[in-house]
């Protein structure tokens, strides 16, 4: 568990991303886009959470429920980009580490069609955002791509801790540990953003 707290702190440099207005660089948004889901510790435990949350279940889930996040999310983006600002789009994004908090410690407490649609909900959220927050002066392709590939990366990294935490003799337990942590992180998430609502 210290282990995996360590892992996400320091990939994790601010507790939120949403903090547009970055300057285009020769990469034409990849940078950017690349950063963005991993500068933020809601985005970034969420996208873990949804590899996890794939292994816990296992078979055809290990490839689906990712697929499932980042192609929804990429849609997600471009309503974001062309949508109003939403503020409360940011409270969801907690929620979602909540709720996937809870999958991870009953992976099966839903079919794998409402485990799909659950974080295909979620995705169009974290998508949203990072459309409202995609920088001027990019590409949005090039911008959607970076996060795509980061988000696939951030969400391998979960299947594989998963897949080791499967493993281990005490893996219901430690389960549940994480899964708790990971519930107690969204709701402190969620409770620091409060005041900005008032």
């Amino acid at each position: 568990m210290p282990i995996f707290l360590t892992f996400v702190l320091l990939l994790s440099s601010l507790l939120f991303a949403h903090g547009g207005g970055v300057s285009a660089n020769p990469s034409f948004g990849f940078t950017e886009g690349f950063k963005h889901p991993i500068m933020g510790l809601d985005h970034l435990l969420a996208m873990l959470c949804v590899g996890m949350i794939s292994a816990r279940i296992g078979k055809n889930a290990i490839w689906q429920v990712p697929l499932c996040f980042v192609t929804v999310m990429a849609m997600g983006c471009v309503i974001g980009f062309y949508g109003t600002n939403l503020n409360w789009i940011e409270l969801l994004i907690s929620c979602s580490v909540i709720v996937f908090g809870v999958l991870f410690i009953f992976p099966n407490a839903l079919s794998l069609k409402n485990t799909l649609l659950t974080v295909a909900v979620f995705a169009v959220v974290h998508g949203y955002a990072h459309g409202k927050e995609m920088p001027i002066f990019v590409l949005p392709e090039i911008y959607i791509m970076g996060f795509m590939v980061s988000t696939i990366t951030i969400h391998v990294m979960g299947v594989v801790f998963g897949d080791k935490i499967n493993q281990l003799p005490e893996a219901h337990s430690l389960c549940k540990i994480i899964g708790y942590s990971l519930i107690i992180s969204g709701t402190i998430i969620l409770i620091a953003q409060l005041p900005l609502f008032n």
